[in-house]
């Protein structure tokens, strides 16, 4: 996303038709040394990851239908922070913020981010 902190991790979001494509996808992400992290439901549906070295993540490849909600609110949030600056300022502060606040805490920092998140798709 222009204009927005990010951590050293690139995001992945994939729609697919059904639960039999993620199945597929999964098999060619293992293929290529894709850690298999399965199923994270609402919390970023089927998660497959790359890591660099042990516990270095370079990738996180983020599996939905895309008749899933979740596909529905990706969408919606990654359009409202690309048309709106002051909401993309405020996210990138917010995250700036949760990164020094936890620095070795992934929970925390993404359950830091959960609120801002939910009013955005509500007001959009």
């Amino acid at each position: 996303m222009p204009g927005l902190i990010s951590k050293p991790i690139i995001d992945v979001a994939i729609a697919c038709q059904s639960r039999k494509d993620i199945f597929l996808i999964v098999k060619r992400l293992l293929a290529i040394g894709y850690i298999d992290w399965g199923d994270q439901g609402v919390s970023g549906g089927y998660l497959m990851v790359k890591e660099s070295e042990p516990i270095v993540r370079i990738f996180h490849f983020h599996i939905v239908e895309k008749a899933d909600v979740q596909w529905r609110n990706y969408i919606i949030f990654r359009d409202c922070l690309r048309r709106n600056a002051k909401t993309r300022e405020e996210y990138a502060r917010l995250k700036k913020t949760l990164a020094e606040k936890f620095p070795a805490d992934r929970e925390a920092y993404t359950s830091g981010k959960e609120q801002f998140i939910r009013a955005v798709l509500k007001n959009n």
